[in-house]
């Protein structure tokens, strides 16, 4: 299971955080953050938009995909979970698709936090899932 989803602006700036109620955000916030640089290097050694693991420490393995609009997408699961990774990249695609609806939102700002109850409940759907 999924501990936490994040979608990350072209420029770093985080748009979404997502995390289950157990979890401890700080953590999860600084292994994300760790993962951006290591992510930035993948992007330009790889075609492919799922990054595969970008980072993985003691209690927390970090997932990224990125597509060509330079959208960061990122899953983190504790490294005790036995992963398979196509599932992650199904996830993290789902989770892209769920952006993009949210983000043709006319009202929606590009570049700030995206909060739509809609893509929070799917996210918050996707994180449930295995």
């Amino acid at each position: 299971m999924c501990d936490s989803l994040m979608v990350i602006a072209a420029n770093n700036t985080p748009i979404y955080q997502g995390f289950k109620k157990e979890a401890n955000e700080l953590e999860l916030s600084f292994c994300a953050y760790s993962s951006l640089d290591v992510m930035d290097e993948k992007i330009m050694e790889t075609q492919d938009i799922f990054l595969g693991t970008l980072y993985e420490n003691e209690t927390h393995r970090v997932y990224g995909y990125c597509p060509s609009s330079r959208m960061k997408f990122l899953a983190l699961y504790k490294t005790s979970n036995q992963i398979v990774e196509n599932q992650v990249k199904a996830k993290l695609k789902t989770l892209h698709t769920n952006y993009i609806k949210a983000s043709a939102n006319p009202f929606y700002q590009h570049g700030t936090i995206l909060s739509t109850p809609s893509f929070v409940a799917a996210s918050e759907e996707l994180m449930s899932q295995d």
